[in-house]
Parts: structure tokens; sequence; C-alpha cells
């Protein structure tokens, strides 16, 4: 542990003391609430793909407050005095970017911390299992798009 390590954990410990602490667990029931209403999923995301996913963490040893949370995948639109925020659909290309962007670098880092290594046959099972649902649709969209269009359709 070097001596930014140890400053940060100082700190940690002296926020613990001073303030309120709520362990926010990740809650598929909410995650599964929000991807039911209407418009939110196109991309036809499970909140179960993120159980899966939370359950291989678990069985690595990684403590339930440090999973990946719901809230990641619940896009919303940002609000302001006179606006209330709005929900935004959960499309194909945002939650490749979710997943690339935010849950593969966290988990990359946790492995780090927790082993001293990154984990790739963690990270590649977890992309692979949040993306499950876009894989088909990207499968899909390939095809559409390397079919050539009737003579007479609109390009």
């Amino acid at each position: 542990m070097n001596s930014a390590d140890r400053s940060i954990g100082r700190m940690d410990l002296a926020l613990r003391r001073r303030f309120l602490w709520l362990d926010l667990l990740p809650d598929y029931s909410v995650l599964h609430s929000w991807l039911s209403r209407t418009g939110n999923n196109p991309s036809g995301f499970s909140s179960g793909a993120l159980k899966q996913c939370n359950q291989m963490l678990e069985e690595r040893g990684i403590a339930p407050e440090q999973q990946i949370g719901h809230a990641l995948f619940m896009i919303q639109t940002a609000g302001n005095e006179s606006q209330a925020s709005e929900d935004k659909p959960l499309i194909a290309a945002a939650l490749r970017r979710i997943v690339r962007h935010s849950v593969l670098p966290y988990v990359r880092e946790l492995c780090t911390m927790q082993f001293g290594r990154p984990d790739r046959a963690l990270e590649s099972q977890i992309e692979s299992t949040l993306l499950q649902c876009v894989s088909v649709d990207a499968q899909e969209a390939t095809l559409d798009d390397t079919e050539a269009p009737e003579s007479g359709e609109d390009l």
C-alpha cells in the first residue's frame, strides 16, 4: 500500500465517523420496475443479467456493497429547477457504453484491489452476460446492413 492509498484510507475512516452511513445494495426489483415502464427497455435488458453478474462477483468474495449497482442501468435526463428529470430508454448503444465504460473498468479495479490483478475471464463473463440481449440485435443489424435494398427502395 502506498502513501496515497493510506491517506485515502484515513480520509474514508474520518468520513465514516462523521456521517451517517447507509449500505445501498443492488435492488433488482427497482431495476425490473424501471425496465418495465413503457419505452424504457427497447434493448430487452433483464435485471436477472445484473443479478447473475453480482453472483459471479459474490462467488469470488466481493462483498455485496461493492457489487454492480442497479442505478447504472436506469438512465435519466438531467433535470433542473424548472424541469424534472425524465427516463431515457436503455437502447443497445447506451447499454454497451455502460458496460464497457462503467461496469468493466469498475470490475477490473475491484479485482485488482481485492486480488492484486485483474480477472480478464470474469470481465469477459460479465460483459457477455450483460450484453447477451444486444448481441442478437447486433448480429441482426449487421445482416440488415449488408443486404442490398430492392430496386426502388429508399436508402
